[in-house]
């Protein structure tokens, strides 16, 4: 069996941050509408915040684009994951809110207890 010899190789944040400012305006148009739909109802992130922070991981080369892979698709699988974790972080939040209020504490987080349900 023969291994892939790019198997496992990244391109430099350069290569990604020019490759990132390739992609064109739909793709962009795309993403942040189908971003604000996942975050609709986190009061912690906004798709603008999220796609920047993924942007600026790309750039210092904390996120790494495989050789082999499309940019588009790993961009956009990046922000997926993030996304993913803002949800994970307020579902944490919530959670310490409810237990704090169970307590008589008053504790709270940007947007308050409201963030913890939706509507």
């Amino acid at each position: 069996m023969q291994l892939d010899p790019q198997e496992g190789q990244h391109h430099s944040p350069e290569e990604a941050e020019d490759a990132i400012f390739g992609l064109p305006k739909e793709y962009w148009l795309r993403l942040h509408r189908w971003a604000t739909w996942k975050l609709t109802g986190n009061c912690m992130a906004e798709a603008d915040e999220v796609i920047a922070n993924v942007y600026e991981r790309f750039c210092t080369g904390s996120r790494r684009w495989p050789i082999g892979v499309k940019i588009g698709t790993c961009f956009w699988n990046a922000v997926k994951s993030t996304i993913s974790g803002e949800w994970t972080n307020i579902s944490v939040a919530c959670a310490a809110i409810l237990a704090d209020h169970a307590e008589g504490g008053g504790r709270s987080v940007r947007g308050g207890v409201r963030a913890c349900w939706p509507g």
